[in-house]
C-alpha cells in the first residue's frame, strides 16, 4: 500500500512537471511568434515605403514639353513672348540642371551679344509639361567705337579711346589687307551694327 502511494505520487509530480514544461514551451513559442511577426511587419514597411520613394519620378523635359521664351527690354520695360519647340539641348534635364546649363551659357556669351545689350537668361517657370526662359536685354551699348592693334590682336575701344570695351580674340593677319590697312591706323566704328558686322565676319 505505501508502495502504491509513492508510485502514485511520483506520476503526479512527473505530469506536473510535464505539464509545466509543455505550458512554458506554449508560452515560449508564442511568444517568439509574436516578436517575429513584429520584426516581419517593420521590415514589410520599411520595404513599402522604400518602394515609395524610389519610384516617386523627378520631372525632366521631354521632347514634347511646351517650351515659351520671353524677351525682356529693360531700357523699354516690354516683353515679347513666343512658344517654339523645345531646344534638344534641354531634353532630359531636371530643373536643377536646366538651371546650371543656363548659367553655363550665360559664362559664355560672345562678344556679338553684349553689344546688343543682350545680358543673359533665366528660367522662370518648370515643369514636365512647360518651360519657360527668359533672354533679358539692356541698353545698347555705345554707337561709336574704335579698333586698334595690341600684341597682334584687335581690341575694341570707347568712343573715349581710352576705356576698352572689348577683347575680340581676333588676330590682325587674318583680316584683307585693305581691312587690316584700316585698323592698323584705327579704324572708327560709327554704329552698333557696323560693329556687330565687323565682328560676325571675323571672328573665328
Amino acid at each position: 500500500m505505501k508502495k502504491t502511494s509513492i508510485v502514485s505520487l511520483f506520476l503526479c509530480t512527473s505530469m506536473l512537471i510535464l505539464v509545466a514544461v509543455c505550458a512554458y514551451q506554449y508560452m515560449y513559442y508564442n511568444l517568439e511568434r509574436e516578436k517575429l511577426e513584429a520584426k516581419n511587419s517593420a521590415l514589410e514597411a520599411r520595404l513599402e515605403k522604400t518602394v515609395q520613394v524610389d519610384t516617386t519620378e523627378t520631372p525632366k523635359v521631354t521632347k514634347d514639353t511646351q517650351f515659351v521664351l520671353e524677351v525682356f527690354h529693360k531700357d523699354k520695360s516690354t516683353f515679347e513672348k513666343k512658344e517654339d519647340r523645345i531646344p534638344s539641348e534641354y531634353i532630359g534635364l531636371t530643373r536643377e540642371e536646366l538651371i546650371l546649363y543656363l548659367d553655363d551659357l550665360n559664362d559664355q556669351i560672345e562678344e556679338v551679344e553684349r553689344i546688343k545689350g543682350y545680358e543673359g537668361c533665366e528660367l522662370i517657370s518648370f515643369s514636365k509639361e512647360r518651360v519657360i526662359v527668359r533672354d533679358i536685354y539692356g541698353e545698347p551699348l555705345a554707337e561709336s567705337f574704335y579698333l586698334v592693334v595690341e600684341d597682334h590682336y584687335i581690341t575694341v575701344y570707347k568712343e573715349d579711346k581710352e576705356t576698352i570695351y572689348a577683347y575680340t580674340g581676333i588676330h590682325a593677319d587674318t583680316l584683307p589687307k585693305t581691312m587690316k590697312e584700316e585698323v592698323f591706323a584705327g579704324k572708327e566704328i560709327h554704329s552698333m551694327e557696323e560693329l556687330y558686322n565687323f565682328l560676325e565676319t571675323y571672328s573665328s
